[in-house]
């Protein structure tokens, strides 16, 4: 348990105002870290000189001390020397296959060293990492980043090899969503376009008989093309887009909002082998009913593409995810922002749907994922930054500092906010270690 703070009445004044100074400074360093280029760390390897030369006095004592290679490999990495940090650190998680600290430098190092699927697939174990830990977040946001360039590679890969593919055979079974293409006035209603397919792709995602193409993977493509929306399916592009993302059918269409708010939605599927398509139902009705207009629209989808549902994929298809517009509507920004690079203003946007509707699952789940796109995205070294912000360092500050008054101690805990409160072992008043220990994840074999 944290020590509560002995402080004479005299002195309370002054440790409250010194606890807010400290701990502001840590948060804005914090802030500065996550939502800026701005480095939180020095990038020269003379500032770390004395730190260095204890860890490695620490390694000639004891060469199996996986803390004193993490952390000299965390050095390296913070000053531009990936070889060197790669080596350390692929030592430490010889000795600390489950410590995240590790497993996150580990990553980054593996990523700037070109070992891009080792780096993937380290990151891929966030979900591992306990929730307390800051670099649950911050290796779920490098793996999504990864996830997004890696899609954009392959995109950007198989448009120089167009001609080669151009009579490739593609599976009827596979299906990819488009955004629905906005008709209407209103610029209110232009974004459910994207939440409309976002619970198509959901939906369709419940049945067996077919394969719907990555969210991740269709909006590479649409950057890389940059299509507008009247472009997304038609006879021209649909063979092309379908051929490059390895789909044989492709499914859109628009929708139409009215001043009396009532919603018209038409679908169209190309199937790219055949010369014909199949038809879908017009699904029209008052706004108010979008999700149960929703729910027969994905029906008719599914009955035009010949697929028979068991009842089991029908009972998993039924359920909405929301009852509210006006938090669908949120969430459909949201998906707008995200996919637009705008991952700070996409998790305002499904935060505003969680707080209107507490059980909208979707918008909780994209929420924490753009958090951790925010984050950890982008330049490597936004993400070396967020992780290196020294919040828990100011708060050791501030317990350093009523330490030397001989007042006692400040728990940390009491220190970091709810959402970023770490665990510690308080012995004798100072944390003893920053993680609990981690479950054990899946078996993996040790990067080379």
């Amino acid at each position: 348990m944290p020590i509560a703070v002995r402080v004479p009445n005299a002195l309370q004044t002054a440790t409250a105002t010194l606890f807010g100074v400290v701990l502001a400074a840590g948060l804005v360093v914090m802030a500065a870290g996550c939502g800026s280029s701005e480095l939180s760390f020095s990038e020269d390897p003379a500032d770390y000189t004395d730190e260095v030369a204890t860890l490695k006095q620490r390694l000639d004592e004891d060469p199996s001390d996986g803390k004193a290679l993490r952390n000299l490999g965390r050095i390296y990495m913070q000053t531009g020397r990936e070889n060197q940090a790669y080596d350390r650190l692929k030592r430490a998680y010889s000795h600390l296959p489950d410590d995240p600290e590790t497993l996150f430098y580990l990553g980054m190092a593996s990523e700037s060293v070109g070992r891009e699927n080792a780096a993937l697939e380290l990151f891929s174990q966030y979900d591992q990492v306990p929730e307390s830990s800051r670099y649950r977040q911050l290796m779920e946001g490098r793996y999504e980043w990864l996830v997004r360039e890696r899609a954009q590679k392959d995109i950007r890969e198989m448009m120089t090899r167009e001609a080669d593919i151009a009579d490739q055979q593609v599976s009827p079974r596979i299906l990819a969503v488009l955004p629905l293409n906005y008709q209407g006035v209103s610029e209110e209603y232009e974004p459910l376009g994207r939440g409309l397919a976002e619970m198509l792709i959901t939906d369709l995602a419940n049945v067996s008989d077919l394969r719907v193409v990555e969210r991740v993977r269709l909006q590479a493509i649409l950057n890389e093309l940059e299509f507008g929306q009247s472009e997304y399916v038609n006879q021209r592009s649909a063979p092309r887009v379908g051929r490059l993302l390895g789909a044989g059918r492709l499914a859109g269409g628009s929708y139409r909002v009215t001043q009396a708010e009532d919603i018209r939605m038409d679908m169209t599927v190309v199937e790219l082998d055949s010369e014909t398509s199949p038809d879908v139902p017009t699904q029209t009705g008052n706004l108010a009913d979008l999700f149960a207009l929703q729910k027969d629209l994905v029906l008719a989808l599914i009955d035009a593409l010949d697929v028979s549902l068991t009842s089991q994929e029908r009972a998993a298809i039924a359920p909405v995810p929301t009852e509210s517009l006006d938090a669908f509507l949120a969430f459909s920004n949201g998906l707008l922002e995200e996919d637009q690079g705008n991952f700070e203003a996409a998790v305002q946007h499904y935060r505003k749907a969680t707080d209107i509707d507490p059980g909208f699952e979707a918008a909780s789940q994209r929420a924490i994922k753009a958090e951790s796109l925010s984050a950890a995205g982008g330049a490597p070294q936004k993400a070396l930054s967020a992780a290196a912000a020294p919040t828990q360092a100011a708060a050791r500050l501030l317990q350093q500092r009523l330490g030397h008054m001989g007042r006692g101690y400040l728990g940390i805990n009491d220190l970091m906010d709810g959402d970023r409160r770490t665990p510690v072992e308080d012995v004798g008043g100072v944390p003893d270690t920053e993680l609990p220990p981690p479950p054990n994840p899946p078996t993996r074999p040790q990067p080379r």
